[in-house]
């Protein structure tokens, strides 16, 4: 076999992990993220970083996680902040 037969090419898991947390995520839509995360294995993991969810919980809704017992869910409580719905009972709108 040719020597080009036995080299394998870098993926796009070989990247560090802190190029997509610190550098690409913070720029993306949370929606993008998760859809990204349908691509592949490595993808997926990383959009489902709690720690990455968490900080970024911080950041956009300045939510105080700190005070909470919270361990796990961050990305379930993003998702529902980022699409708050109100209902008030007894108004019709016309």
């Amino acid at each position: 076999l040719p020597i080009y037969a036995y080299v394998t090419m870098p993926g796009i898991a070989d990247l560090p992990v802190e190029l997509f947390i610190d550098n690409i995520f913070p720029f993306l839509s949370a929606h993008d993220i998760v859809n990204l995360g349908t691509t592949n294995k490595f993808l997926n993991a990383l959009s489902q970083d709690e720690a990455f969810w968490h900080r970024r919980i911080q950041k956009d809704f300045n939510f105080p996680g700190a005070d909470t017992a919270r361990q796990t869910g961050w990305l379930f409580l993003y998702k529902r902040l980022s699409n708050l719905q109100v209902y008030v009972w007894g108004y019709v709108c016309r």
